[in-house]
């Protein structure tokens, strides 16, 4: 039988760690980031997968320097005598480290530029998933009621779409003049915009005329709080009436519309995890001791609840990522991605399939480098999954 206290006891799976042997005071004096990077760094597995992707993220922002570095050819130059005697795609060799393609372009500089669209679509669409699946998720999740079921509506109604179909609709919709005129966008944000102000004060209104506590009862923060959905809807559509050409669309063909895509598929997902936590959040004692000092709205998200989001938004983001990557080659691979001739591992891939039983170098590249980091992708969120854990007894 242990006699510790509660909340210094941890599973260590039977065996005597270095953290079990530790007193109080010593465990106590580290820092959250202390305990979260010692954990983080006992896992070799989790340290590998992140030098990889370290590396990853160098490669595609040097990508040109290492191209001439490595004496290859530019990504897109076609060189119809790099081509073998039967002018298809040559092996490897001869001044092409992994072979060419089918038109004679360089395969290891594709795939090194490859590198820079995945992680560009994944890392801008997996922010604003983010950002607006824990701006949403946290407002449901707080105020509950009506706007909860707004918000939980809607994100059902993105759900209901079958992803792929949609994705592959608004794809081919887009890729070719764009979508979504920011003129007419524009005027709907504004209308939108006044809605979303108006509501929080036609409810106060309500609430005061039936003896409920009205606009003096809230604080100066929380109007500014509740008010500021509608002003940034206003101000976003002000900009796209007065400053955007007419004939500006939103949605622009090539990354734009994967980006666009992948967000409106993923949000709801994000949304739902962080409404969750919430509603378990605001009935903790935590926060019924700041309201009842009087703590704002504002104050309790920002301030108490937000920071206990932190450690289930970066594992959910660092899973998101590799989705997205797959997402995005996945679209890429179907014709509705990135336009050619930009390098995608998913087009590169699409592109071998007919020349796979005769040149397998130009499949296996794209491929390998997508699923190396895939997986390490994944690596790395299991590893911050179990540093983050104050359970975890590694």
């Amino acid at each position: 039988m242990s006699t510790g206290a509660a909340e210094l006891l941890q599973d260590t799976g039977g065996l005597i760690t270095d953290e079990a042997t530790e007193t109080p005071q010593e465990i106590a004096a580290r820092s959250p980031f202390a305990l979260f990077w010692r954990r983080l760094r006992q896992d070799k597995v989790a340290l590998v997968a992140l030098g990889f992707i370290v590396l990853l993220i160098v490669v595609a922002i040097f990508a040109p320097l290492i191209v001439k570095l490595f004496g290859a050819h530019p990504p897109n130059a076609q060189n119809s005598g790099a081509l073998d005697e039967f002018g298809s795609a040559a092996a490897p060799g001869h001044g092409y480290l992994f072979g060419t393609d089918a038109l004679g372009r360089d395969v290891f500089s594709r795939t090194i530029y490859g590198a820079r669209v995945s992680l560009e679509v994944a890392f801008l669409a997996t922010g604003l998933i983010v950002v607006i699946g824990v701006t949403s998720g946290m407002i449901a999740g707080y105020y509950r009621g009506a706007v909860d079921t707004v918000l939980s509506r809607s994100m059902d109604v993105v759900l209901a779409f079958p992803v792929l179909l949609l994705a592959l609709g608004l794809g081919a919709a887009c890729s070719l003049q764009g979508c979504l005129s920011a003129n007419s966008m524009g005027r709907d944000l504004l209308i939108a915009g006044l809605v979303v102000m108006l509501a929080p004060v036609a409810m106060t209104a309500i609430s005061q005329a039936r003896g409920r506590p009205g606009f003096k009862a809230i604080a100066p923060s929380d109007w500014v709080l509740r008010l500021a959905p509608g002003v940034i809807i206003l101000v976003v559509g002000l900009i796209l009436s007065l400053v955007v050409s007419s004939k500006k669309t939103l949605i622009e063909p090539g990354l734009p519309v994967v980006i666009f895509v992948i967000t409106l598929a993923g949000w709801p997902y994000m949304a739902r995890i962080i409404r969750g936590q919430v509603l378990s959040l605001r009935e903790k004692e935590f926060v019924e001791a700041a309201r009842s000092l009087g703590a704002s709205d504002s104050r309790i998200i920002f301030r108490h609840i937000l920071p206990n989001l932190v450690a289930p938004i970066i594992v959910y983001t660092t899973l998101l990522i590799p989705t997205n990557i797959l997402f995005e080659a996945a679209l890429s691979f179907l014709g509705v991605g990135v336009q050619p001739p930009t390098a995608s591992w998913g087009a590169m891939i699409a592109d071998a399939i007919e020349i796979f039983d005769t040149a397998w170098w130009y499949m296996t590249a794209p491929g390998v480098a997508l699923l190396l980091t895939v997986l390490a992708f994944n690596l790395i969120g299991d590893g911050l999954q179990d540093a983050l854990n104050p359970r975890t007894g590694r």
